[in-house]
């Protein structure tokens, strides 16, 4: 569209004193012009091995004068991701405009760029263009690591870590990375909220490509309010490639507080019930989401120390280190495991209250032939006598 500004000769008599006077006529047009398409030779630009890239777009109208032009990775035209290193008009609407990659964290291959093409009045027409970066690493590297642990240890109150081995189809590849090029940032799903990355911490794993993760010793405390049975951590493990390329692998993880409570209402007895001798009763209680959140998800994780620690009162107290009324068996069919309990009639039975029979459980994940410690945590069987 041409919005034309005409100006022509006029004449003008004050009728009062009889005195003429003519306004110049004006012998040019002023155009302005507005742009009106920004059209583009292909959907996608190629990335060189620094970043850099050149593309190619015609203006409509062919002389439609343009100020500068934009890269970016949404609708409002952030800084950051591309710089546009220069803006050559090549004739006939044609102009060439030269860019290069920033910063590599935030530009993944595939991904929709806008481009975004100004005229001197900010004035501008948007276009998307796709990502393609011959010199991705995506795909390329794969972290390998357990569902599941719990963050400090039952037996002793020291923090425990839980192990991410980095993987790749090509040694090369893997050759070509270290610790130094990993780091573990927020992911893009929900986390419980009281609990982020920024409480936890990690450290080089020796003799593989990985790294171990635990809680920030410093965060302990905090963390041990927020997570009184599990939380899930949503995160992300960053590996950045020789060339600067940036590979995302999404992570979500249970982390499980040490203390497990099993409620019943199976657990649940009469004094009157366990002080008759012929007393005896068999009953099974669904194991399957304790166990599912303590990582028996797969068959990498084995739980193998069961030890008995004994009758505690509600204030925490020994009640009885071998009580003779309950006895506890494990049952596991599948990802599905069930306890099978005894309680029979004993001469030393408790008094009236609530007591935990607690259980220390401890378990491991293996990978290539090695056993990493992920859990030590204490079943804890609510029982109720009445």
């Amino acid at each position: 569209m041409k919005i034309k500004q005409l100006a022509k000769s006029a004449s003008f008599l004050l009728v009062a004193g009889f005195i003429s006077f003519t306004i110049p006529s004006c012998s040019s047009e002023e155009e302005i012009i507005i742009l009106q398409d920004v059209k583009v030779n292909s959907e996608s630009f190629n990335l060189a091995e620094d970043g850099s890239t050149t593309i190619e777009v015609k203006v409509v109208p062919e002389n439609t004068p343009i100020a500068k032009a934009v890269l970016s990775t949404s609708l409002f035209n952030e800084s950051g991701v591309f710089e546009v290193t220069r803006l050559t008009p090549k004739g006939n609407g044609v102009w060439q405009i030269a860019a290069k990659v920033k910063d590599f964290s935030r530009i993944q291959n595939g991904q929709d760029v806008i481009l975004s093409v100004y005229q001197e009045d900010n004035m501008y027409i948007q276009t998307t263009l796709k990502t393609n970066d011959p010199y991705s690493i995506e795909g390329k590297y794969t972290p390998v690591h357990p569902q599941a642990f719990t963050f400090y240890s039952a037996e002793d109150g020291k923090l425990m870590e839980i192990p991410f081995i980095i993987t790749a189809d090509n040694a090369a590849d893997l050759a070509a990375i270290s610790y130094d090029n990993i780091k573990v940032v927020n992911g893009t799903g929900s986390s419980t909220p009281s609990i982020s990355i920024t409480h936890f911490a990690i450290a080089p794993m020796t003799g593989k490509t990985g790294f171990y993760l635990q809680v920030d010793n410093a965060q302990l405390e905090t963390v041990k309010k927020a997570i009184t049975t599990i939380a899930f951590l949503d995160c992300r493990v960053m590996i950045t490639g020789p060339n600067g390329r940036v590979a995302y692998t999404p992570v979500r993880l249970i982390v499980s507080s040490p203390k497990c409570i099993i409620k019943d209402d199976q657990l649940s007895l009469l004094h009157t019930e366990l002080s008759a001798p012929e007393f005896n009763r068999q009953i099974t209680i669904d194991m399957t989401h304790d166990f599912y959140r303590l990582g028996k998800q797969n068959d990498k994780t084995t739980f193998e120390a069961f030890e008995n620690r004994g009758l505690y009162n509600s204030q925490g107290e020994m009640a009885d280190a071998d009580p003779q009324f309950i006895s506890l068996g494990y049952t596991t069919q599948g990802k599905n495991t069930t306890c099978n309990v005894t309680l029979k009639h004993d001469a030393t039975i408790p008094a009236i209250g609530t007591y935990h029979m607690v259980e220390r459980l401890k378990g491991y994940w293996e990978y290539d032939g090695k056993k990493y410690p992920t859990v030590c945590t204490d079943l804890q069987f609510q029982i109720t006598i009445k």
